[in-house]
């Protein structure tokens, strides 16, 4: 880090100063004794404030059953940690504004911050997390150091933002430039303001989550996530930020695609509402139904695409490799996945992990195929494959075309809960999406469903599943069930339990 760069920034005379009032605040909080009255009394001491406080805590975001009048009342009713962010989020925002100077995009920062901070909190709490008002602060702030920099260099950092394709490409940009990152300068600053340390570790590892100290990655991978959330909801192409986000809402906090995309539907609701809260121009908000659309072509787009890429191979390359992938849809024939599920299945059992196999029948093939040509059979095959890889192979699962209509997937270390929710996740989201192709000619569309059975090795069942075929040969079982019951649905096969 430069040190001449750092007392350049730390030394520049518009840096953002905190208003005595988140002094104060800042002080008391350090007290484990504080109590509720002083906290009130101090906030209290500024009217407009105050005013900001009440109005934003009996919004529709905080949902609050009785009305609040007086911050006393909001601190019994949600807490010291809520009323605090608040008192410094609103005072931290008036003292940044925006200018109207031309260069700095301050309706773009501003954007990012509160879409973030809004992300963050309904991610936390969805998540169970007793952090869900940190958080939201230090999303909100989180780039605040690039507000340092532009303050202290001007339009030569604007050229510098200009430089950079997206966001992520920003802090590269920048150790390149200055030998140090927005990200290191927020660190800094907040530490200055004596903020505690988990928010100034919140705002230096925002884009490093995985760098953070153990004891804080959580807070950190929230924020982090709320920043994907913002992506998705303004990316001209919003597949990638949408895969990522439910990618690391499952991964990082266990949560299903249906709550991450609830949280994309909340964040875009209350964005508006805390945008006139906190009196800031973030722009327009598309609706997300229609971004998750998009994003869902997108990804069948992309492997149409795939696929195509792959009939284009020459003719030697394909018969060489015609034992191994489905020319169609670029999944493992059948043969290859035998081979692959037999030394899961070994490993599985050796190493004591869990194995889940999993089958995938397209309920209405066969009709389909009576019904429509041949161009509306490969859009029923190619947009399953998108959507089974999009779901399935980020949890490790290998998935091969195993018949006409039937699609197998197994998967690695992964137990009948887990199993259930992602079958189920992928069902929910082709009968959705499949809404919405339209063969290329023709004028309807092509809903599709499908009924999926599940096996799981685990250590209660290592006995009842002495061969991989017997493991096989239950997902099938189950998937009979699933047909039996009507179509549509998931069933996970359970062995009886031993007399």
């Amino acid at each position: 880090m430069n040190p001449e760069t750092l007392d350049r920034i730390l030394s520049c005379p518009s840096l953002p100063s905190l208003p005595a009032v988140a002094v104060k605040v800042i002080e008391l909080s350090s007290d484990p004794d504080l109590r509720l009255e002083v906290l009130a009394e101090t906030i209290q001491n500024d009217q407009g404030l105050t005013a900001k406080i009440i109005r934003t805590v009996n919004s529709s975001f905080y949902g609050l059953r009785r009305k609040c009048n007086t911050i006393h009342q909001a601190l019994v009713i949600l807490g010291m940690s809520s009323v605090k962010s608040l008192a410094l989020g609103f005072s931290l925002v008036e003292s940044i504004g925006e200018s109207d100077e031309p260069g700095f995009d301050y309706i773009s920062y501003w954007r990012r911050g509160l879409y973030g901070a809004v992300a963050a909190k309904l991610i936390a709490a969805e998540a169970g997390k007793d952090f869900a008002d940190e958080v939201f602060l230090a999303a909100l702030l989180q780039d605040v150091g690039m507000i340092a920099l532009y303050r202290t260099f001007g339009m030569e950092y604007v050229a510098l933002l200009d430089e950079a394709e997206n966001d992520s490409e920003i802090a590269s940009i920048e150790l390149g430039r200055y030998e140090l990152t927005h990200c290191d300068v927020g660190a800094m600053l907040t530490e200055r303001w004596k903020f505690p340390e988990e928010f100034v570790l919140a705002i230096k590892f925002h884009h490093t989550p995985t760098a953070a100290p153990l004891d804080l990655s959580e807070r950190i991978r929230c924020v982090h996530i709320a920043n994907i959330a913002h992506d998705v909801l303004t990316d001209e192409n919003p597949a990638p930020a949408t895969a990522r986000f439910r990618r690391l809402c499952r991964d990082w906090l266990s949560l299903t695609q249906k709550q991450a995309d609830g949280i994309l539907a909340r964040v875009a609701d209350a964005a508006v509402e805390m945008s006139s809260l906190f009196k800031l121009d973030t722009g327009d908000i598309a609706d997300v139904e229609v971004i998750l659309c998009r994003a869902q072509e997108k990804m069948v787009e992309t492997a149409k695409e795939s696929n195509q890429a792959s009939h284009d191979q020459s003719f030697d390359a394909l018969l060489m490799d015609s034992q191994q992938t489905d020319p169609l849809t670029g999944t493992m024939t059948r043969p290859a996945f035998d081979v692959a599920v037999r030394e899961a299945f070994t490993e599985a059992k050796s190493d004591g992990t869990d194995l889940c196999v999993l089958l995938v029948l397209i309920d209405n093939y066969a009709r389909i195929t009576e019904e429509r040509d041949t161009v509306a059979l490969e859009e029923a095959l190619i947009g399953t494959t998108a959507l089974l890889k999009n779901h399935f192979e980020p949890a490790g699962g290998i998935i091969s075309r195993w018949a006409d209509s039937v699609f197998a997937i197994v998967i690695r270390g992964c137990g009948r809960a887990a199993a259930v929710a992602l079958a189920t996740e992928f069902r929910t989201s082709l009968q959705r999406a499949s809404r919405a192709w339209i063969p290329r000619g023709q004028t309807n569309p092509l809903p599709i469903t499908a009924s999926i059975g599940a096996a799981v090795l685990s250590a209660d069942t290592t006995q009842t599943y002495d061969r991989v075929e017997t493991l096989i040969a239950a997902a099938a079982r189950a998937l009979q069930n699933a047909r039996n019951d009507g179509g549509n649905s998931v069933r996970a096969f359970k062995p009886q339990a031993a007399a």
